[in-house]
């Protein structure tokens, strides 16, 4: 009888475990939302505890109002869809560029510092002996003057 009524309450303890759930909430002096179809913004006014923590790779926000990203914007890698290659890198004497589609670009090779060193119309072969050693920055520039992408090359 002790081991039926033992098992009994284990049991019912363990279900009772096992249907708990913890809602977010948090002691504060004010909070609300509002929104439309689109967004929604929660806010609080007085939380005790909110400290951001993170490293190059992970960010955690403490506190109980966490956004929920159920959209995400991003951006084309225009440099991938256009096929453009830039090799050897290091570079000696030669610098090859290739693309799939070349419509009136520019390139313009910046230093370390921001300095434009070189600007030239877009050339499968670029002649770079006058460089001197060091990281350096192939920006292509597009027909309308805006920045295509950018590449680091090492001048050897």
């Amino acid at each position: 009888m002790k081991q039926f009524l033992l098992i009994v309450l284990l049991s019912d303890f363990s279900t009772l475990l096992l249907s708990q759930t913890i809602q977010p909430s948090v002691v504060n002096t004010t909070a609300g939302s509002f929104g439309d179809t689109e967004m929604l913004i929660e806010w609080s006014l007085g939380e005790m505890s909110i400290a951001t923590i993170g490293n190059s790779s992970h960010l955690v926000t403490q506190g109980f109002l966490q956004p929920n990203l159920e959209k995400q914007v991003g951006t084309e890698n225009i440099a991938i869809q256009a096929g453009i290659l830039v090799f050897p890198n290091p570079v000696k004497d030669y610098m090859y560029l290739s693309a799939k589609s070349i419509d009136k670009w520019q390139i313009e090779i910046y230093n370390v510092t921001g300095k434009i060193i070189l600007k030239t119309d877009f050339q499968p072969k670029l002649d770079l002996q006058t460089l001197k050693p060091g990281l350096h920055i192939v920006t292509l520039i597009d027909k309308k003057g805006l920045p295509i992408t950018s590449f680091k090359i090492i001048k050897a």
